[in-house]
């Protein structure tokens, strides 16, 4: 494989392969460094649609600059003639491996991923998800093979292949895709956590907020949104039934899931694109009040919770004086039944 990039890499070592080309891991001499280049299949290069679409993918990663977004670095052609694009090498576990972990119970990793840390997840892919969305792109594929955790807390939205713009099909499209949908996958994405509305051709950034809500649904409760054992159990699923919230989850080792979190999943996994959140954004302001404690009070149990968090925080900016008053409002019931006990005497 040394004889792919000549002088530009060194050391390539294969790292992943999908169904249009492999992902190496190489060593930059220029500035001393290692990054990943991914490299379109022979066979695939030999087809223009393959090749532009390889091409598309660069040009649409390399426009976004975001934290949570890798960048790519170049775009050239292998010594064979082959595109590729050398992009930043993340060092990580991706969302699906974590989730089999914490499915398996591992005591490491229910230990580092408490459901806080995981809303801090949901909060970063929320900002990717929003800045990409302003710039007019949609993701299509969101699913947790592609987030990627590094091992200081970043977090990634990978795999911009099938990205592109809002669009809906034409009124032929939509009756061809809905009499093939059964056959054979006709839509851009993966089932297990696509919206309704895109196993029919329309890509929305609502349609994104669902993929993105069935991906955490899966983080914060070890179960998939869309349960099924063949295609058609999983497409029924997606079309036709709302998942079980997410509170009512059983969970063995850190407890249910809090219920803020599972209301605001519950709404983003709407069948119905209007009974989502209007925006990522609106998304992403409910997972940073949830993340920085201050909840919206939807029932008695988060009004208490909402309740204690103003308490505490009031106590840490006026401590002085709710300190003395809240012992005097313990120590009262103290006093009271010491005079009744005096007066008997």
């Amino acid at each position: 494989m040394s004889e792919l990039f000549q002088d530009r890499f060194e050391k390539p070592e294969l790292i992943g392969e999908g169904g249009m080309g492999c992902v190496f891991r190489v060593d930059d001499p220029r500035l001393g460094r290692s990054v990943a280049v991914k490299v379109l299949h022979s066979e695939c290069s030999e087809e223009t649609r393959f090749k532009k679409r390889f091409l598309k993918e660069a040009r649409t990663v390399g426009g976004l600059e975001h934290p949570s977004i890798p960048p790519v670095y170049e775009y050239g052609e292998t010594d064979q003639g082959l595109p590729y694009f050398a992009l930043k090498l993340l060092e990580g576990e991706n969302l699906a491996s974590l989730v089999e972990r914490l499915r398996k119970k591992d005591p490491d990793a229910h230990k580092r991923w408490p459901f806080a840390e995981r809303v801090i997840v949901a909060l970063r892919l929320c900002e990717a998800l929003e800045y990409a969305h302003s710039r007019q792109l949609l993701h299509r594929d969101i699913k947790p093979e592609n987030v990627m955790l590094g091992r200081f807390g970043e977090v990634w939205l990978v795999d911009w292949g099938v990205a592109g713009p809002p669009s809906e099909p034409s009124a032929e499209e939509k009756e061809a895709l809905e009499k093939r949908l059964t056959e054979e996958p006709t839509f851009m994405g993966t089932l297990h956590y696509a919206a309704p509305e895109q196993l029919a051709g329309t890509y929305t950034e609502a349609s994104d907020q669902y993929s993105l809500g069935a991906t955490l649904y899966e983080f914060f409760t070890l179960e998939p949104a869309h349960p099924g054992e063949s295609r058609m159990e999983v497409m029924t699923a997606v079309l036709n039934h709302q998942p079980k919230d997410a509170e009512f989850q059983p969970q063995s080792v850190q407890g249910r899931v809090p219920r803020e979190i599972s209301v605001l999943l519950k709404r983003m996994l709407q069948k119905k694109p209007e009974d989502r959140f209007p925006s990522l954004s609106e998304v992403k302001e409910e997972f940073r009040l949830i993340s920085g404690g201050d909840i919206r009070p939807i029932c008695p149990h988060t009004l208490t919770k909402k309740a204690l968090f103003r308490f505490g925080r009031h106590l840490d900016n006026h401590g002085y004086w709710l300190m003395p008053l809240l012992l005097l409002w313990l120590l009262y019931p103290l006093y009271s039944l010491i005079n009744l006990a005096l007066s008997k005497i």
